[in-house]
């Protein structure tokens, strides 16, 4: 019997804070009518506040319109309303008679609601978003700061900045930035894509930031009304080595960081010596990068089957190219096929490296962009075969150089990497090379 006294003892306690703590709505409390935009005050009394936060919801007939304010403090006593109509996610409420306002803890243990119905008269305008700068005719200078501006009314969130070029997508400028905010300064060229290319047909788009599921709205999306152009800044009275816009070509050797091959050796007669070597990929002493297979096998008593893949690992020091890149290509020459019938045989696949240090399986992504003269893709994986294949690696040296990829280089494997018990062989041997056109840095108009 004491310890049912003492359990409902306790009880009593620890709800006796929830049972104590109240809110009542005193204002709108039924018959007000309030204008779109205006101010008022949303007002209530509390017993035991404490440090306890409420949220402020208009409701309807229909059930909740939306969050007003979050986490006011309870003890305030109340909040002003400054945009009759602004929810909390920046949209507007629309007019109407049947509003009443609901103050409720978070936890939702305890609430009120107005006695009745209040009005919000008037119209609501539509929202709208207008890009200002740039709007068409400017010439920007490229790595200069220039702000962005737009306009947005009858509504507060974020938006996004993107930069096309001749309604070609080239970037995104920035994202996430406070739509009240009206500018931007921009590292003019600078995108998430990398630096765009000088020249003329830029236009920059400014689109509000829609989280979760909400719909865009088509008012909620301008562009420049003109084309603008991006250019070098001109410095009075500098003379340069180089000839105003004047591009170059360097041709890069690569660093054969490693030339690999993966080596299968074993036997299957009792009493015959196991051979060293398993799976782990050993250095290819030739001199040239080489792709594909061969397999080789010794029959008898005690046969034996080897099997080499081989790959290739190269990297480009791109620390002189300092400009803007126009185009950059690499040419896979090949010197010389092995192969079992005498068919010549020159193709690889090539792929991006995604990972640093060393070895035959460094992690890597697939390049998809097609060869110059166009070619199969399988399982996006370049597929290239020819005695002078081009593969156009433009974006991806804009990328490398820019910081968006690291340059880990790439990696050169055969198409075919066949392994069978059989003296077999399938092999290309190439000298591959980087070329680069671009527009030095130092390349500057001059007044």
């Amino acid at each position: 019997m004491k310890q049912s006294f003492l359990l409902i003892a306790v009880m009593a306690l620890l709800m006796a804070p929830l049972a104590a703590q109240s809110v009542k709505v005193v204002s709108p409390n039924g018959g007000e009518s309030w204008v779109l935009h205006s101010s008022h005050a949303i007002t209530w009394t509390s017993t035991n506040p404490g440090s306890q936060k409420v949220d402020i919801v208009l409701r309807n007939t229909g059930g909740k319109v939306g969050a007003i304010k979050s986490q006011v403090a309870l003890s305030s006593g109340g909040w002003q309303w400054q945009d009759v109509g602004r929810l909390e996610d920046g949209t507007m409420a629309p007019a109407g008679t049947d509003y009443i306002i609901r103050i409720r803890d978070s936890g939702n243990t305890y609430s009120d609601d107005s006695n009745a119905n209040f009005a919000i008269s008037g119209t609501s305008p539509a929202p709208t978003l207008r890009l200002l700068i740039p709007n068409g005719g400017e010439n920007w200078y490229r790595s200069k700061l220039n702000n962005i501006t737009w306009k947005a009314e009858n509504w507060t969130g974020t938006v996004n900045l993107s930069l096309f070029q001749n309604n070609v997508f080239k970037g995104v400028i920035a994202s996430g930035q406070p739509s009240s905010a009206g500018a931007y300064s921009w590292n003019v060229g600078a995108t998430s894509h990398g630096m765009a290319d000088l020249g003329g047909g830029y236009r920059v788009m400014v689109s509000r930031t829609y989280p979760g599921p909400q719909l865009p709205q088509a008012a909620l999306v301008d562009k420049s009304d003109g084309d603008f152009s991006i250019g070098l800044q001109k410095i009075p009275g500098i003379v340069r080595p180089v000839e105003i816009n004047q591009a170059k070509t360097v041709s890069l050797t690569p660093s054969l960081s490693n030339k690999w091959h993966r080596k299968h050796e074993y036997c299957n007669a009792l009493g015959c010596p196991l051979t060293s070597g398993g799976l782990a990929p050993d250095p290819d002493p030739s001199p040239l990068l080489r792709t594909g297979y061969r397999n080789n096998y010794d029959g008898g008593l005690c046969w034996e089957y080897l099997g080499f893949i081989y790959r290739g690992i190269v990297r480009f020091d791109l620390s002189q190219i300092k400009g803007q890149i126009k185009e950059a290509h690499v040419s896979m020459i090949c010197t010389g096929t092995d192969s079992t019938d005498g068919t010549p045989y020159c193709d690889g696949s090539v792929m991006v490296l995604d990972g640093g240090g060393s070895g035959f399986d460094n992690p890597c992504h697939h390049y998809v962009d097609l060869p110059a003269g166009g070619g199969p893709v399988a399982n996006d994986v370049i597929k290239v075969s020819g005695p002078n294949i081009q593969i156009v690696v433009t974006d991806l040296v804009k990328a490398w150089i820019g910081g968006q990829q690291p340059n880990h280089g790439l990696l050169f494997l055969g198409n075919n990497e066949g392994m069978s018990e059989n003296d077999d062989r399938c092999i290309s041997h190439f000298q591959v090379a980087l070329s680069i056109t671009y527009v030095p840095s130092d390349s500057w108009d001059m007044e």
